[in-house]
């Protein structure tokens, strides 16, 4: 009985056992070593589930049977059993007549004689969540990456800007500079390690005496938020030199670092103050209004060395426009466009267009001009990296800009630019002003010169003839004399009237271009032929004409005539001769797509010098003759044929001996 009750007992335990083991959740399956190989032995429930139930017509078949293709699951198998150790394996399997694979964790434990049991656990959904879990890291990671770079990026082209700015700029904070530029250090003309060590009341000192109450007043009121004050005036500053400097101010309250703090800009406009003050003389000498003149900003490198905040409220609260762009290519890397990617409000402001309507949109589209602005001077830029400062009239907007353009990236460009469009336009109002001052000016010195040299030579011949008429109309035997000297007087009262007549007519022709009209050329020459003929009656004067038989018809009127008389008068005054022969030609020629009629006016008289030809047909010359005056002759012949879009030139009649006579050679354009 006892013995019996023994098996019982054992019976019942493995029983238990046998129940534990087959409802464990913990997949469990044995092998049993036989011979070389292993048989698979038992399993329990959780890992038939496990398997898919597919364990049943597994039991008593071999390992190398049942993996046969994963002969590294035997070897695990046999290192177990020889080792006599436990072993961990993290597998991957894909069970018989299922098309999922698993991740397994198998633990390998000998026990003797001759059973290796595996316990399994399924971590497959581990790994799945573990391979999100790093694909989601990796994914985090490049966005930290492209986020960084981003702010790397935005940090360079604020620094960039900071660095290229056209103003000084300064940054006070609880009574401390905490930033300033390049630039604020050149307007002050100190060293930037000088200005570091500065104290408010060094800094307050910097200000003009006489504008420091009135800076100090403006500050104090923008710090307590009073908004009657202007954010935008000029003052004096204090150099290192000594000297003082007109300034234009923005100053503005901002938030930096969450504290408040204030953001001031100063542009010199010392040499607009002295331009002003020139203008405004003018303007009394010429009585003219002419508008004041807008900021005129120096173009200068500066640096910054702050953070992208800094930099990025220096951007939104820059008085010039600032805009980003990117170079567009084609195929053969030739620039054809570029892109807006970024402005701030002062570009809306000047440009008057707002941001959300241009930002990544080619210029060409923006501006509505192909190509766009400055392409090439901005594709050069964008490729060398070197800085360029130009003044540049933009026609969509009708505008005078002030551009600086610089590049801290190969292919991109920043543009910084200032509305200079008054301050151009005055310049333009001053150079016209002083251009007409010196004409009335050197205008009003030849007509003095003129009636003082050549209508007192006139009136001196006029009195000597009158003193002569009184002696000899005392003597009836010096009646020839008298009427000599009687001559001589007519002579000259027509002398004198032709002068002032000439005066006027070239007034005439310098104060307005004179209406020309269709001149029948023919009729005008034989006039001034007759007016030759009968004021030289004791000249033996042979006037040749060449001309072609048709009608000539030129653009012009009657001041021709003037012309012709000049021309013909020259001739015969400078023959030096009894006999004085003049030879006319007439011919049609084209010019530069343009037909005119060609006049020569030939004469055997002494000629000009060489060095003197191209001096006779400017206003005062002087032949150097005893009888000449200051000369209007040929200076109104020229101002003539200019009046009629047509030309003068003069030549030796035989070429390289001037000795032999004169060729006038006229150029009338047709009608």
């Amino acid at each position: 009985m006892t013995h019996n009750h023994q098996l019982d007992e054992e019976k019942d335990k493995l029983i238990k056992i046998k129940t534990i083991f087959e409802n464990i959740p913990i997949a469990i399956h044995y092998w049993k070593k036989k011979e070389d190989d292993f048989v698979f032995w038992g399993y329990n429930g959780a890992n038939n589930e496990l398997a898919g139930g597919i364990l049943e017509d597994s039991i008593g078949k071999k390992a190398s049977s049942i993996h046969k293709n994963e002969p590294h699951l035997i070897e695990h198998l046999n290192r177990c059993f020889e080792e006599k150790e436990e072993k961990k394996r993290l597998i991957r399997y894909k069970f018989e007549n299922s098309d999922k694979t698993k991740y397994l964790q198998a633990n390998y434990k000998f026990i003797p004689p001759d059973l290796v049991v595996i316990t399994t656990l399924d971590i497959t959904k581990q790994k799945h969540f573990e391979k999100k879990l790093k694909d989601l890291n990796k994914i985090l990671e490049k966005k930290v990456h492209n986020r960084t770079k981003e702010l790397e990026d935005s940090e360079q082209r604020f620094r960039a800007l900071a660095e290229q700015a056209l103003i000084g700029m300064i940054i006070v904070q609880n009574g401390e500079i905490i930033f300033f530029n390049e630039k604020y250090a050149e307007i002050m003309e100190y060293d930037e390690s000088e200005i570091e060590q500065w104290n408010m009341n060094e800094l307050i000192q910097t200000i003009h005496q006489e504008d420091r109450d009135k800076v100090l007043q403006f500050t104090e009121k923008r710090q307590k938020g009073i908004n009657d004050i202007p954010n935008r005036y000029e003052a004096r500053v204090n150099t290192k030199s000594g000297e003082s400097k007109w300034v234009e101010v923005f100053a503005k309250s901002i938030n930096y670092d969450h504290k408040p703090a204030d953001f001031v800009s100063l542009a010199d406009i010392t040499e607009r103050k002295e331009i002003e003050q020139n203008l405004e003389e003018h303007q009394e000498e010429l009585n003219a209004l002419i508008d004041d003149l807008e900021d005129k900003v120096e173009e200068r490198t500066a640096k910054l060395k702050e953070s992208e905040k800094k930099y990025r409220s220096l951007f939104n609260n820059a008085v010039e426009g600032l805009a980003f762009h990117k170079m567009v290519y084609d195929l053969n890397y030739n620039p054809i466009d570029y892109v807006i990617t970024d402005v701030n409000p002062s570009f809306e402001r000047l440009m008057n267009n707002k941001k959300k309507y241009i930002i990544d949109r080619r210029a060409s589209e923006v501006y509505g001009m192909d190509p766009p602005p400055l392409l090439n001077v901005y594709a050069k830029v964008a490729e060398t990296g070197q800085s360029k400062s130009l003044e540049y009239y933009f026609l969509p907007r009708n505008k005078y800009f002030r551009i600086s353009a610089f590049s801290f990236k190969k292919g991109t460009f920043i543009t910084l630019f200032d509305d200079i469009t008054h301050e151009k336009l005055a310049e333009i109002k001053l150079r016209a002003s002083k251009k007409k001052f010196k004409k009335a000016y050197n205008q009003a010195n030849f007509y003095k010169d003129l009636f003082a040299h050549d209508m007192n030579n006139i009136l001196q011949n006029i009195n000597s003839a009158s003193e002569l008429v009184q002696i000899f109309h005392k003597h009836k035997n010096k009646e020839k004399k008298f009427n000599e000297c009687i001559d001589i007087m007519r002579e000259q009262v027509k002398r004198g009237a032709k002068l002032i007549n000439n005066v006027q007519k070239i007034s005439k022709i310098e104060e307005s271009k004179p209406e020309v009209n269709k001149i029948d050329l023919c009729e005008i020459l034989n006039q001034s032929i007759d007016m030759l003929n009968s004021s030289y009656k004791d000249k033996d004067i042979k006037l040749n004409i060449e001309r072609f038989r048709e009608e000539i018809y030129v653009h012009a009127n009657n001041l021709l005539e003037d012309v012709f008389d000049n021309l013909l008068i020259n001739a015969v005054k400078h023959g030096g001769k009894k006999s004085i022969k003049i030879d006319i030609s007439i011919d049609k020629i084209t010019e530069k797509e343009r037909d005119f009629v060609r006049m020569e006016f030939i004469d055997d008289g002494k000629g000009i010098k060489d060095d003197q030809k191209k001096k006779i047909f400017k206003k005062g010359y002087n032949s150097g003759l005893p009888k000449s005056g200051m000369g209007l002759g040929l200076y109104l012949v020229k101002k003539i044929i200019k009046s009629f879009d047509g030309k003068i030139s003069v030549e030796n009649r035989v070429k390289g001996d001037y000795t032999k006579g004169t060729k006038f050679i006229l150029l009338l354009p047709l009608k």
